[in-house]
């Protein structure tokens, strides 16, 4: 009677539970519209190779692309419809670190042992060796103005952020890239 009693139990709390997987990521993705009849901007004086991807990605979508040598020169650009791209990187100066790195490696082995006597053999051997990094990391960033009647910050991206570009409010014309 006991053991039954338990197994109906254990059904009823495993039963009660309305989530029966777990969530490994909860990666959210920005979102940004941008008008196709909007021209993009940005100051090739930014290297930064995030600001560089979004360009070419915009320029794939069909968007009009406009390159300045310096900031200067926005004011001499008209302001209507247009999306500025701003990028910028941060280099933050750290120590060197050296750690462990280990790699399994298949190795074999083939030996005679006489007149049609082959011995074959072959195992995985766990190889480490000490590996250091460097000590400057560079983090690059990138804001995107929507410039008309008023100016919006339409998106702010870091390296490694997912974010989605539409050219339409069409969903169907959305693109993931990261």
């Amino acid at each position: 009677m006991k053991i039954i009693f338990c197994i109906l139990f254990c059904v009823y709390i495993t039963s009660c539970s309305t989530k029966h997987y777990i969530n490994l990521t909860d990666i959210e993705y920005k979102y940004i519209n941008i008008p196709r009849n909007y021209t993009a901007i940005y100051c090739n004086c930014d290297n930064n190779p995030l600001l560089l991807t979004i360009i070419s990605k915009l320029k794939q979508l069909g968007i009009k692309v406009i390159t300045i040598d310096n900031y200067t020169k926005f004011d001499e650009i008209k302001s209507n419809n247009n999306i500025v791209i701003y990028g910028y990187s941060k280099i933050i100066s750290g120590s060197q670190k050296n750690y462990t790195k280990t790699n399994l490696v298949s190795k074999s082995e083939k030996t005679n042992c006489g007149k049609g006597c082959t011995v074959k053999r072959s195992w995985n051997e766990l190889v480490e060796k000490t590996v250091t990094n460097s000590d400057n990391s560079i983090h690059n960033n990138v804001l995107i103005y929507k410039i008309d009647e008023n100016t919006e910050l339409l998106m702010s991206v870091n390296s490694g952020d997912k974010y989605t570009i539409r050219t339409s409010t069409k969903p169907k014309n959305a693109y993931i890239f990261n």
